[in-house]
């Protein structure tokens, strides 16, 4: 079986801009000793001028699954009352980020893995960036609950939350 190609897609409520995003993305991808080949994309910013309303880079499925989700947020354990108090829906969060990792493989073995497999472990990696990025913000105040949602897609082809 060859190596495949992992995807995953993140939505993210980064309240900086868009290069400060892309570099804590690539200082935390570092710092967690993912594969260089790791690829980080910012696929959409909901407040830049060429915003795409219909988010074309978004799988149909994930699309689907991403309007129906609504969440808080996360805090560390210290800071409940940091914890928003109103829903936000995921597709409305700031920025829509796209994780690529070609030839994945599995973490306790070289084992090559199936596509779903594949995207289900870029999708890890996704979002343990997003938590690094949001523990680098609560710690600086700029941001004292991270909101994120990751999704990829099955071997199915059935999309997920991560």
């Amino acid at each position: 079986m060859a190596l495949k190609t992992g995807k995953a897609y993140g939505f993210m409520d980064y309240l900086g801009r868009e290069e400060e995003l892309i570099g804590f993305m690539e200082i935390v991808r570092s710092r967690a000793n993912f594969p260089d080949s790791l690829r980080l994309r910012i696929i959409d910013d909901r407040l830049s001028e060429s915003h795409d309303h219909k988010r074309k880079g978004l799988p149909q499925k994930i699309a689907k699954l991403a309007e129906t989700i609504e969440l808080y947020g996360s805090v560390s354990s210290g800071r409940l009352e940091d914890l928003p108090r109103t829903l936000k829906g995921a597709t409305d969060l700031r920025y829509l980020i796209v994780a690529e990792a070609p030839e994945v493989s599995s973490s306790s073995s070289a084992e090559p893995l199936g596509q779903g497999r594949a995207n289900s472990e870029t999708a890890g990696m996704l979002q343990e960036i997003f938590s690094q990025i949001g523990s680098i913000e609560a710690e600086t105040g700029k941001n004292k609950a991270l909101r994120a949602k990751v999704f990829y897609q099955d071997s199915r082809r059935r999309a997920q939350e991560y």
